[in-house]
């Protein structure tokens, strides 16, 4: 979940019950170059008392199940990071594992993005058939911010990707 604190939100699970503050937990961030930072995370947890489902709340700049900020993974996947360029950049088996996990999900990716866009958009339902690559296009149009602003979407809305066990 990608949700700042301090409002409700409904739980991404069940659609029923609101997301309340519950406690935080930590997480290990690695930089590129170099250096590991620990975080607090936030979780909430579903008010419905038949889910009950726990959410943390990630930041922008982690990926769910990833320890690498989402720019290096980004860069990674864009192909402008080296593995291993600079002090504790990642290695070429976790760039070259990003990149499976990546076209593993492509055509998940692609089936939530079109349809969020659809439902929660109101765009054509002509977008759904159409073979018009999602992802290529937020890639041309949002370079900086595309892995992030697709993870928000299918997770926000209850979706998940497949990890990636080479």
């Amino acid at each position: 979940m990608f949700l700042p604190d301090g409002r409700d939100y409904l739980c991404p699970t069940c659609k029923e019950g609101m997301l309340r503050f519950h406690d935080h937990c930590m997480r290990s961030i690695r930089h590129s170059g170099g250096g590991q930072e620990w975080i607090e995370i936030p979780r909430h947890r579903c008010s419905n008392p038949r889910c009950k489902r726990i959410h943390r709340m990630l930041p922008d700049r982690l990926l769910p199940y990833k320890h690498y900020e989402q720019p290096v993974i980004r860069d990674s996947l864009d192909g402008c990071l080296d593995p291993g360029e600079a002090g504790n950049a990642p290695s070429a088996e976790s760039i070259k594992r990003w990149g499976h996990w990546l076209m593993s999900n492509s055509l998940d990716i692609e089936g939530y993005v079109k349809s969020i866009a659809h439902r929660e958009l109101r765009f054509s339902g002509d977008l759904l058939k159409t073979g018009i690559s999602l992802l290529e296009v937020l890639k041309k149009k949002i370079p900086q911010s595309w892995l992030s602003t697709v993870i928000r979407i299918i997770y926000n809305a209850g979706g998940f990707l497949r990890p990636f066990y080479g």
